[in-house]
């Protein structure tokens, strides 16, 4: 988590953005099992399901992902929809008409 807090202050963003809105958590039979933040004591396991969506003022993203032994892999994908390539994965990209 905190290296999530540590990249919106990368991106430009003021040090409590992130706080403005749960970035995600695990997800199951609920939206969010229990919201990630700094905080929390859960521990999130091998094959477990993710919802992310970090958000600022104005915008949101959000992707399902699976965690893996050696990271995660994200299922979230539309093949119809434009993408681009961002540090070796394909991301969404805005739809333009």
């Amino acid at each position: 988590f905190k290296s999530g807090e540590v990249e919106y202050l990368k991106q430009g963003f003021a040090r409590d953005e992130w706080s403005k809105h749960h970035q995600g958590g695990p997800t199951g039979y609920l939206p969010r099992d229990f919201p990630a933040h700094e905080k929390s004591s859960q521990v999130i396991g091998v094959n477990s399901a993710i919802a992310w969506n970090p958000s600022a003022a104005g915008i949101k993203v959000e992707d399902t992902l699976i965690t893996t032994p050696t990271g995660f892999e994200i299922i979230t994908s539309d093949p119809s929809w434009p993408s681009v390539e961002i540090a070796g994965r394909e991301r969404p990209d805005i739809a333009r008409p």
